[in-house]
């Protein structure tokens, strides 16, 4: 872990710190545009000090957190935790009682939140999909407020139940989920809706929704492997096309560490798609991990995926920030002892992380236009 300090919008920070990087290095939006006093007339892509910041996001998305699973969340959590991780937790509110609340308000905000899941997972009825829009409204409208009253803030992001679809599951929400969700202005991101509501013209490039793709499939609990499922058929397909020398057929993943570590190694997605938005999320429904061995193997995973360096945890929220944010962060050896970190055009605060020693001195600027005359 290097040097890590909170920074806000219009505001630059010098950071005293001595190494050989020529004074007048110059780096925007994670690309090196300057080295000394030479302009380069193509940027490089190296992010310099700034480089832990520009790796890919992996938000872990855990779903269906009610009652009935309150012990095996807690054990999964506590495991990814323990080992430097973050996660996202699904809620339904309709289905959770005191002792579960509690508990999320002992857990470090900064690094696990809670995302809308929908009011009961359609418990008591249709999936969110087949209510009528005002219903869809106020049941989304319920966890928001739920939550805010339980932990002090609302969710930012959402993900409704999977809906089941002839042969095969579905993730995308319907143009009405969308514009359910969209009546909700705190909710910054969606989890499988963003791609469809674009290709129905209801979300602009100038308005979107966050909306990160699975990496690869996380979700393979024992004894539930079938050739005949559509979303299986296409994993096997995919991976025996783009790892023609791996098998296919993949091993249950609950309890084992190097299946985990192989997965989050060879993605079965599209790289270019998940590099237009820098994050990826990985999903897994915590109950399927029951066993010590299980979160175990899922500690393991975390300190594998933070030594190995391409992948940065961290939560949807903040990977949204990032997303709108990273273009706009710059920084310069102002001086043989100093540099500059820019942050006055940002949207959002963020906690940026450099590679510098942990002792360089920062000061804060705020930065003002000067009055002339």
């Amino acid at each position: 872990m290097g040097l890590s300090l909170d920074v806000r919008p219009g505001f630059y920070y010098d950071i005293t710190t001595t190494d050989k990087v020529a004074v007048g290095t110059r780096w925007a939006g994670g690309k090196l545009v300057q080295k000394g006093a030479r302009a380069l007339k193509r940027p490089t892509a190296d992010a310099g000090p700034l480089e832990p910041m520009y790796r890919r996001r992996l938000i872990v998305k855990l779903d269906d957190l009610q009652d009935f699973a309150l012990v095996h969340f807690q054990r999964v959590v506590k495991a990814i935790g323990d080992s430097g991780g973050t996660a996202d937790l699904g809620i339904n509110p309709g289905r959770c009682e005191p002792a579960l609340w509690n508990w999320l308000r002992t857990l470090d905000p900064t690094r696990f939140e809670v995302w809308n899941h929908t009011w009961d997972h359609g418990a008591e009825g249709p999936k969110l999909r087949d209510l009528p829009l005002d219903v869809q409204y106020e049941h989304i409208d319920m966890v928001q407020r739920t939550v805010k009253e339980h932990l002090g803030r609302p969710p930012r992001a959402f993900g409704q139940p999977g809906i089941r679809y002839r042969d095969g599951w579905i993730g995308d929400q319907d143009e009405v989920t969308y514009l359910a969700v969209r009546m909700h202005p705190e909710l910054v991101a969606i989890y499988d809706g963003g791609r469809t509501a674009r290709k129905l013209g209801l979300q602009s490039e100038m308005d979107p929704l966050f909306d990160p793709v699975a990496l690869s499939s996380f979700e393979s609990p024992p004894g539930d492997w079938d050739r005949g499922d559509m979303s299986q058929r296409y994993r096997l397909a995919y991976v025996a096309e783009k790892y023609p020398d791996e098998d296919p057929m993949r091993p249950p993943i609950c309890g084992n560490a190097e299946e985990l570590k192989w997965r989050v190694d060879h993605p079965s997605t599209d790289m270019e798609v998940v590099d237009r938005q820098g994050a990826a999320y990985v999903q897994f429904h915590p109950w399927f991990w029951k066993l010590d061995s299980d979160v175990a193997a899922l500690g393991e995973w975390v300190s594998y995926v933070i030594v190995q360096g391409k992948w940065r945890f961290s939560n949807c929220y903040h990977a949204f920030k990032w997303w709108r944010d990273n273009p706009f962060l710059g920084m310069e050896k102002t001086a043989p002892d100093r540099y500059r970190l820019d942050a006055r055009v940002l949207r959002f605060e963020h906690t940026v992380e450099l590679a510098l020693p942990v002792d360089s001195r920062i000061d804060a600027k705020a930065w003002t236009i000067p009055i002339e005359g």
